[in-house]
C-alpha cells in the first residue's frame, strides 16, 4: 500500500453519475466519452475495492501503477471463475 497521496484519474461510463462525491479532493470534468473524476488519495486496498465495485462503469486512466494493480486483481478474480 502506498501511504503518500497519489493523483488518480478515472473515467466513468454508463449509469455512474457525476452527483456522487467520494472524497473532498474530487474534481470532475465532463468529456465526450464520459465523466473524468480526479482524486488525490493514497492507493489502498479500500480504493481498489471501491474501483472494482464500480464494474465496467469505471476505468482507471492514471497512475499506471494503479491501472496495473486493478488489472491484476481482475485477472486473479477471473481465473477463479474460469477454473470452475
Amino acid at each position: 500500500m502506498t501511504q503518500n497521496p497519489t493523483r488518480t484519474l478515472s473515467r466513468k461510463r454508463g449509469n455512474f453519475g457525476n452527483n456522487l462525491c467520494v472524497h473532498p479532493s474530487q474534481e470532475t470534468c465532463e468529456k465526450p466519452d464520459g465523466l473524468e473524476v480526479r482524486l488525490k488519495v493514497a492507493v489502498t486496498d479500500e480504493l481498489c475495492s471501491w474501483i472494482l465495485g464500480l464494474g465496467p462503469d469505471a476505468e482507471v486512466i492514471a497512475p499506471k501503477s494503479l491501472r496495473r494493480r486493478i488489472a491484476a486483481l481482475l485477472k486473479e478474480n477471473l481465473s477463479i471463475y474460469l477454473e470452475a
